[in-house]
């Protein structure tokens, strides 16, 4: 019979035993809990969301240029069309507020024409090459959710390639042109109700250095506008625009000493169409 008494017990001590444990430990939620749970619920950072923002595309650019300088005292212009296929990027982290992005355009498809002092009519431009590749670092501290504003700096290699008749008239013995220029500017992004999104940037270009048939020092300025249409929860396209523009007072012909180049500018500009994935 004792044995039997000892036996039941011992039983309903330990069935006793997780009600006693949680007056003692409490659950993480009653304040009068002795311990408490080491960890909420919702502890695990995936539940929050991951705070880098990613963005691949394709961008199509109409893409306008134009050339004007003075030979030995000749004026000298050119225009060009062109047809872009661009590649580009951006990851923002959201955590920071910062972003890069980056792109890389070729066009194989050109035409244009030319004039000079001296030179009747305008004759055609239908050889020649422009490539390009850039990329921006930002940082937007300012704004809300739906708005931010911030600076960025930027670099853009373009290889102006377009108008192989400029060698001719330079008397040069190469005919292609290289800038590597140096961004400084302003930036903005607007996102409306999760189905529009707006993309300004304005920037000064302090410094651009010309390689190839030409060299010297150039300044000037860009800018972009994008505006864009969220058709999927990972698909936006967008449409917009993008100019640049530089001038200089001079140039050096390597190849060529004896000629003097004044009087430089150099612009590009056009529309651009876009379909980007988001995730």
């Amino acid at each position: 019979m004792s044995r039997q008494f000892i036996a039941i017990a011992t039983a309903v001590s330990l069935l006793s035993l997780p009600a006693y444990g949680a007056d003692i430990f409490g659950s993480g939620t009653d304040d009068n809990s002795f311990l408490k749970d080491s960890y909420s619920d919702d502890w695990d950072m995936s539940d929050n969301g991951d705070p880098l923002d990613f963005e691949f595309g394709l961008r199509y650019f109409y893409s306008l240029g134009s050339s004007k300088l003075t030979v030995d005292g000749a004026n000298y212009s050119s225009e060009d069309q062109s047809h872009v296929i661009e590649l580009h990027g951006r990851i923002d982290d959201n955590s920071t507020d910062t972003f890069l992005k980056g792109r890389i355009g070729y066009a194989a498809a050109i035409s244009g024409t030319y004039t000079r002092d001296g030179v009747a009519g305008t004759p055609d431009i239908n050889v020649g090459s422009l490539g390009y590749i850039a990329a921006d670092f930002g940082y937007t501290p300012v704004g809300t959710d739906e708005v931010r504003v911030g600076a960025y700096i930027g670099y853009e290699y373009l290889a102006d390639n377009v108008d192989k008749t400029r060698a001719t008239h330079i008397n040069a013995t190469e005919d292609d042109l290289y800038i590597h220029a140096l961004k400084l500017g302003g930036v903005a992004r607007a996102e409306i109700n999760d189905i529009i999104d707006i993309n300004l940037e304005a920037a000064a270009i302090p410094f651009a250095y010309l390689d190839g048939v030409l060299a010297g020092n150039l300044y000037g300025a860009s800018g972009g506008l994008m505006f864009g249409v969220n058709v999927s929860d990972d698909l936006t396209i967008r449409v917009g625009g993008r100019a640049m523009y530089l001038t200089g007072s001079s140039a050096t012909v390597p190849t060529s000493a004896a000629v003097s180049v004044t009087d430089i500018e150099l612009m590009r500009y056009g529309a651009l169409l876009e379909i980007t994935g988001r995730f």
